[in-house]
């Protein structure tokens, strides 16, 4: 072999990672072939991996296992393997593409593996073999004792997917066995070196129970030159080389983690904010709960790579926007403090409002603007924790409560709509203040525009206690009480909305209007199926 076809080198590289499973995988064996070889006689389905990982499972039966392997013909020989072991041909299953095709036929052996107790199904499967297939989307934590790896992935978060369909919350175990199985003179070592992050790999292999996420040298991927380097025979060269690749990749590795961190983090703020919406009390723990693991996952999470953890936790009760870098994540109601990019000596305050899509709103201290900024413009400004923990300006209240009424004679002098104040992104607390400072004053203007800026308005007000549309000088009248544009005046909205014999479009509009919100689709008509309800409880 020419040392410098780095194409011919890498491809017996690859031709020994296969035999290193098994002695004849290498010979284009797929699912079908491989059984037929074994029907016919012609391959033994053993090998000192496959062998090694059957008597494993064989010494406990009384729980789940998982064998996780990419190649598909390696799937058909461990299951010869396990039969030849003693283990009944119908407690094992595989799970490929050739396998298991549909969406369907995996979640049936998932089940089938788990079993459900509470519903009288005990467990069809003791072993499931699987590839990519059950990476993702595939629950198989119920009753896994012990998941087994015949061969390893380049990639941590390969590994980490693995290992997640049985290390996790609702697994009924204390503990998890998690098994490698490594071939004498084979890249095994060395992947699993690459994966740690650590030359030691042995020690850390023993010892270590770290996450990929915790440590930035896992991420690292090395190129074919690296791969040859570290099979060289040359071992000063050989570390001088790999030092300089992590000196080079090591900001890429910690910025690959806070990229990984930030999407755990939007996993979970899609699950907190879709269990809100939910009206299915278990569907929303459920949600809350898985929510809650991503969590914990965070917090192993190396916090030099990723140092948001201590705000992390917002989350729970507010929409959050997380920069798709791995930036700073922002909420509704959080203060920053940052020195002036032009003029260090300063800091420039601001506060956090309300998240809409992919922006969320903006105001400086002192300011009564609330103004959108994207993800990107977030991450522009390139947060750091100490700017999280700011001492907020002496006198920003009172300079606020300044800005609040100049802001509101602007605005509204001459007409116009509540929009045009610009605090539909406002925080509540901050919204609810100048309501109650301000709100008289502001429906004063309001009543005083003419022409098309008042047949424009649509502001939910109480006219004798029932809800009405109002708008123009009718809110001056004494009879007119405006509901705050706020999330307790949103609320009540909601409530009294069935009883105002308004039409769904009308409370929409004004809805949109005065909160910048629409209501719920089924809300007059759950009201209606309310009452005739209760009704016929009445009349029996």
């Amino acid at each position: 072999t020419d040392p410098s076809d780095k194409a011919q080198i890498l491809g017996l590289l690859a031709r020994m990672a296969l035999v290193a499973i098994h002695p004849n995988l290498d010979e284009g064996y797929d699912w079908k072939s491989a059984q037929a070889a074994v029907a016919q006689g012609s391959v033994d389905p053993g090998s000192p991996k496959i062998d090694a990982c059957a008597e494993r499972i064989l010494a406990n039966r009384t729980c789940g296992h998982i064998v996780f392997v990419d190649n598909v013909a390696i799937h058909a020989w461990m299951r010869e393997a396990l039969i030849a072991k003693g283990i009944e041909p119908g407690r094992i299953a595989v799970l490929n593409a050739t396998t298991a095709k549909a969406s369907a036929d995996r979640q049936r052996i998932a089940r089938d593996f788990n079993g459900a107790p509470d519903e009288g199904l005990t467990p069809r499967y003791d072993v499931v073999i699987a590839n990519a297939i059950a990476y993702e989307g595939i629950d198989l934590q119920t009753r896994t004792c012990a998941i087994h790896h015949l061969d390893l992935p380049w990639e941590p978060a390969t590994l980490q997917q693995r290992n997640g369909r049985g290390v996790r919350q609702g697994n009924t175990l204390s503990t998890i066995e998690v098994d490698y199985y490594f071939a004498l003179r084979s890249q095994d070592g060395l992947r699993f070196n690459l994966i740690q992050g650590k030359l030691g790999w042995m020690i850390e292999l023993l010892q270590s129970q770290a996450r990929d996420t915790n440590n930035p040298g896992a991420q690292m991927e090395l190129g074919p030159e690296e791969i040859l380097l570290l099979i060289s025979r040359d071992p000063e060269k050989t570390a001088a080389r790999l030092a300089e690749v992590r000196s080079r990749r090591e900001e890429e590795a910690r910025k690959k983690v806070a990229e990984d961190a930030g999407r755990l983090l939007r996993s979970a703020n899609a699950r907190f904010r879709k269990a809100e919406r939910s009206r299915d009390a278990s569907e929303a723990a459920r949600l809350r709960l898985e929510a809650e693991a991503r969590l914990e996952d965070l917090t192993q999470v190396d916090p030099a790579a990723w140092p948001w953890a201590k705000w992390m936790y917002a989350v729970r009760d507010h929409d959050m926007l997380v920069p798709t870098d791995g930036g700073a994540p922002v909420f509704e109601g959080l203060r920053i403090g940052r020195p002036n990019p032009w003029n260090p000596a300063r800091t420039d305050f601001a506060e956090f409002g309300r998240v809409v899509g992919t922006s969320i709103g903006v105001r400086e201290a002192g300011s009564a603007s609330w103004t959108p900024q994207t993800q990107e413009q977030v991450s522009a400004l390139k947060l750091e924790p100490a700017h999280l923990e700011p001492e907020w300006p002496e006198g920003e209240d009172a300079n606020t409560e300044a800005a609040m009424a100049e802001h509101i004679d602007q605005q509204l002098r001459w007409g116009g709509s509540f929009a045009s104040l610009s605090w539909k992104l406002a925080t509540d607390p901050w919204l609810t203040r100048a309501w109650e400072r301000h709100g008289q004053s502001i429906v004063q203007h309001l009543a005083r525009a003419r022409s098309w800026y008042a047949q424009s308005q649509k502001v939910p007000a109480l006219v004798r206690g029932k809800l009405r549309i109002a708008q123009g000088a009718v809110l001056e009248s004494a009879e007119v009480v405006v509901l705050p544009p706020t999330d307790a005046g949103w609320k009540s909205y909601l409530e009294l909305a069935p009883a105002s014999e308004l039409k769904f479009t009308e409370l929409d509009q004004a809805g949109e209007y005065w909160w910048d919100r629409r209501i719920p689709r089924d809300l007059l008509s759950k009201a209606r199926k309310d009452v005739e309800a209760e009704g016929q409880r009445g009349a029996a």
